[in-house]
């Protein structure tokens, strides 16, 4: 929070129009008019993010991440209004030189709460989570040896970076000990 309440006039004009302008680009990748596109578009959105951690996948898997995006609800237009709104209330509060509490409170409600967020969306985003999770679930099933190892590296990855903001005497953590990073029976 220093960083934030260190800010001076220029500064918070120059983080204002660079939120304007990922808001502006954000909108243009999420909300394409043609609502066909904008599917195609999502799916293969979420193909990529999951080839970040598993590597290419096979045509089947492809498809079982195309079907589940289907039933999985499209919170885009909601939650990019809410960004915009959190992000204008932000900057007003900088630029009116709240402390750093009021900003960390702030910022945790936003960001882990989601406060301002309609009951009707909470229940769509847990919808959209579980929907997530199955479909992970059930990918998880599927994995080849060669992307069971491309995950467990990319985790061990994530590992190592969080660790370097523990204590040493607490940076081991054994992924077996996770369902997802066992091995698929055969």
């Amino acid at each position: 929070m220093p960083l934030l309440t260190e800010l001076d006039a220029d500064q918070i004009n120059r983080l204002a129009e660079h939120t304007a302008k990922r808001q502006q680009d954000a909108a243009r990748r999420y909300l394409d008019p043609d609502l066909q596109q904008r599917q195609t578009s999502r799916e293969q959105r979420f193909i990529e993010r999951i080839e970040n951690w598993t590597g290419t996948l096979n045509d089947k898997q492809r498809q079982q991440v195309r079907d589940a995006v289907e039933r999985i609800p499209d919170l885009s237009a909601p939650w990019l209004g809410y960004r915009a709104q959190q992000t204008d209330r932000l900057l007003r509060m900088l630029e009116a030189g709240a402390d750093a509490p009021t900003l960390r409170d702030y910022l945790t409600d936003w960001w882990v709460r989601m406060d301002g967020q309609s009951a009707e969306y909470r229940q769509r985003w847990h919808t959209a989570r579980q929907g997530f999770i199955q479909l992970l679930d059930a990918l998880a099933a599927t994995l080849t040896d060669r992307q069971r190892a491309t995950f467990l590296d990319r985790l061990d990855e994530v590992r190592n970076d969080l660790a370097s903001f523990v204590a040493p005497e607490h940076r081991q953590a054994s992924l077996p000990a996770f369902a997802a990073c066992e091995a698929a029976p055969t």
